[in-house]
């Protein structure tokens, strides 16, 4: 959660007071380890400090220095694991840490399998039914469309988030439906009705498919 508070950025004699910091806000990954990262400041400080550095009155070196003590600050004060470097490394991950990078041949596979499953759920005609979970949908049911998953981009920001969360242990939504054509339902059915007869599944309610 986003937190903000002020405070004075002291420059030797120069005090610029009541300066509004932020913490929480998502940072690009470009600088995730350079001091400050996650902190923001509020800009017409920031503009006043460099004006103060052009005109000579402040040393650069000591405004950087001043502006990291104060983002470290700001940082400990709403961070409960500012000091955990497992939580700090985990943080700055965008799916490119040691981690994704061991588990993306995994995390590759499974999501080439569910975009398989994904197309043959697109095939209204040749897979007119769907099965996800213990429920049998009509192909093209929006509850069992594959629309709402991870797609095939494997390169953009929403693949490497997934990876992440697959790599941390924390689970992706990828499709797990499975598309069969009336034959393979047959099947699966009889696979999963009990010797006298009970259903181990259900029909959806909404499409109501009518079962060969």
């Amino acid at each position: 959660m986003a937190g903000s508070l002020h405070c004075n950025i002291n420059l030797g004699q120069i005090v610029l007071r009541n300066v509004s910091w932020t913490w929480g806000i998502d940072f690009p990954s470009q600088r995730r380890w350079t001091a400050g990262w996650g902190v923001s400041v509020e800009l017409p400080a920031v503009m006043e400090l460099l004006d103060l550095i052009g005109s000579g009155a402040v040393d650069a070196t000591m405004a950087r220095t001043e502006l990291a003590r104060a983002a470290e600050a700001v940082g400990a004060a709403h961070d409960r694991h500012h000091d955990d470097p497992a939580v700090q490394k985990y943080v700055r991950c965008f799916g490119d840490c040691d981690t994704c990078q061991a588990a993306e041949p995994e995390f590759r596979r499974i999501l080439a399998a569910a975009q398989a499953r994904a197309a043959k759920a697109r095939d209204h005609e040749s897979h007119p039914y769907i099965v996800l979970g213990s429920t049998v949908h009509q192909s093209g049911c929006h509850h069992a469309s594959p629309a709402h998953y991870l797609g095939g981009d494997s390169r953009g920001f929403e693949f490497h988030s997934s990876l992440k969360w697959h790599a941390h242990g924390e689970g992706i939504a990828v499709y797990k439906g499975e598309a069969m054509n009336r034959e393979a339902l047959v099947r699966w059915t009889k696979a999963n009705t009990g010797p006298r007869g009970g259903r181990r599944y259900k029909v959806c309610g909404t499409c109501n498919p009518q079962l060969p």
